[in-house]
C-alpha cells in the first residue's frame, strides 16, 4: 500500500523504520562501548595500554560523530 492509498499507515510505517533503525543503532553502539571499556578495564593499565584504548575510543567517537 502507498501513500496515495492511505497517507496515514505510510506516516506510521516510516516512523515504525526510524523506531527499528535507532533501536538497532543504539544497541550496536552499547555492545561497541562495551568491548571498548573491556579493553582497558580487563586488560593491562599501563600508560601504553591505555594510550591505545584512548585511541580506540577517539576513532569511534569519529564513526558516531562525523566531521
Amino acid at each position: 500500500m502507498g501513500f496515495l492509498e492511505d497517507p496515514a499507515q505510510s506516516v506510521q510505517d516510516a516512523d515504525g523504520l526510524i523506531e527499528e533503525i535507532t533501536t538497532a543503532l543504539l544497541k550496536s553502539f552499547q555492545e561497541r562501548r562495551l568491548v571498548l571499556a573491556a579493553d582497558w578495564q580487563n586488560g593491562g593499565t599501563g600508560t601504553e595500554e591505555l594510550r591505545l584504548a584512548l585511541r580506540r575510543y577517539r576513532a569511534f567517537l569519529g564513526v558516531l560523530l562525523p566531521e
